[in-house]
């Protein structure tokens, strides 16, 4: 969950992109030096910092309300909700006790792939044996991942042979990314903007007439 500090860093961002169009370098559009900033001013903003009001710097804050907190729960049983799928590029095909592991050609390895078999030496009941792909992966490196968790199984290239009496079952599986919204919250945030007072003339610069923000505005017009 965003915090309040991760709310009032995009504030400042978005303002700063609005009052900045060519970057923080080439300075703001009212053409004086501003200063954009969480929290509230500072003794040295007043007077003994290398820009100050006095100096005829502006300053912006986002500050937010604490009474304004408010918390909102989502509905009872939290229901999870699914995002986009991506296919496997990555495969496993099982013929007998002969598994072979196969990567789509051109694309990057991604998937889930594995082995599911019964009777193997050692092993009561099912082995299993699960490898996620990389981009760094190949089918040999794969085959030799899953084989060396399989009792009794070898490894030659892509290929996985198991024990004659195995029987085995080929896992494929792709990546879906699913998200939950637990609670949620709401909270005001003030943006205060502050005209340094000389020259006089700065207070109708372009985006501070008639003392609204020009960061607002581009913010409202969004």
């Amino acid at each position: 969950m965003a915090d309040i500090s991760t709310i009032s860093t995009t504030i400042a961002t978005a303002l700063a992109a609005a009052l900045c169009p060519d970057g923080t370098a080439s300075g703001a559009v009212t053409g004086r030096p501003l200063v954009i900033r969480r929290g509230a001013l500072t003794q040295a903003d007043l007077g003994e910092a290398a820009r100050t009001l006095q100096q005829g710097c502006d300053f912006i804050t986002i500050a937010d309300l604490a009474e304004s907190w408010a918390r909102v729960d989502e509905p009872l049983g939290r229901p999870w909700r699914m995002d986009a799928a991506v296919p496997a590029t990555v495969h496993m095909a099982v013929s007998g006790v002969t598994a072979t592991v196969t990567v789509d050609a051109g694309a990057a390895p991604s998937g889930t792939v594995g082995l599911r078999a019964r009777g193997l030496p050692g092993v009561t009941g099912d082995a299993c044996s699960l490898h996620v792909a990389t981009a760094t992966d190949t089918a040999a490196t794969i085959a030799a991942a899953i084989a060396a968790a399989m009792p009794g199984a070898t490894c030659s290239g892509a290929g996985i042979t198991l024990p004659a009496t195995a029987v085995a079952r080929a896992i494929n599986a792709g990546t879906l990314s699913a998200r939950c919204v637990a609670r949620r919250q709401q909270q005001v945030f003030v943006i205060t903007r502050m005209v340094g007072t000389h020259p006089q003339a700065g207070r109708d610069a372009p985006g501070l007439r008639r003392g609204r923000c020009a960061g607002a505005d581009r913010l409202a017009d969004g």
